[in-house]
Order: C-alpha cells, then sequence, then structure tokens
C-alpha cells in the first residue's frame, strides 16, 4: 500500500512540474455584437439575410455569430408601447476574425 501511495506521489509531483503543456492557439470571433440604447426592458427577435437567429435582450450586449460578409439585420422587440412596436432594419459587413459592433436606439424605432 505504501509503494502504491509513494507511486501516486511521485507521479502527481512530476506532473506539477511540467505542467501543463498545452499550445493554444486563440480563436478570434466572427460576428455581430448587437447592443441596444434608451429602451424599456425587453428581449428583441432579430433575424439575419432573413433567418430567424436569436433573441437577445436589450439590458447587456448580445453576441451574435456571423459569417464573413455583407448582411442585412431586422429586429423586432416583443413589446408594444402605445400601438406601436420597436423594430430596426439595417445593413452592416463582417471581416474575417472581426467583431462587428451594431447599437440599435429605441428612440424613433418604430415598426411600419
Amino acid at each position: 500500500m505504501k509503494r502504491i501511495g509513494g507511486l501516486i506521489l511521485v507521479v502527481l509531483l512530476f506532473a506539477s512540474l511540467l505542467g501543463c503543456s498545452e499550445k493554444s492557439s486563440s480563436v478570434k470571433q466572427t460576428g455581430l455584437n448587437l447592443r441596444f440604447t434608451n429602451c424599456l426592458t425587453c428581449a428583441v427577435w432579430v433575424w439575419i439575410d432573413g433567418d430567424y437567429v436569436a433573441t437577445c435582450t436589450v439590458e447587456q450586449a448580445n453576441f451574435i455569430e456571423v459569417p464573413p460578409g455583407n448582411h442585412s439585420l431586422f429586429a423586432r422587440a416583443n413589446i408594444v408601447v402605445a400601438d406601436s412596436s420597436y423594430c430596426w432594419s439595417r445593413d452592416f459587413s463582417v471581416s474575417d476574425g472581426a467583431v462587428t459592433e451594431l447599437v440599435l436606439d429605441c428612440i424613433g424605432a418604430r415598426c411600419e
């Protein structure tokens, strides 16, 4: 039993001296960082290039993976204020390995 305990101790000591020698490569995100300003608390449904991609919150930044290229965004809030809801339509582009920042303002953002 002492031999097994000693062997385990030696293996642990050897492992701690060597450490983890993982070579890590940083993977750059590619996509859209979507933020909202001047909004009541709500969720927002997001479509990119006509496809539904996410439900986001207006309370924090929302990262959405989007391939590089030119895209169109349509977003609609899930609340109604004075018989209207908030809607946005924007064109944006994303470069490979980059994150595009897009801030949507609720002031004046009405659905038509």
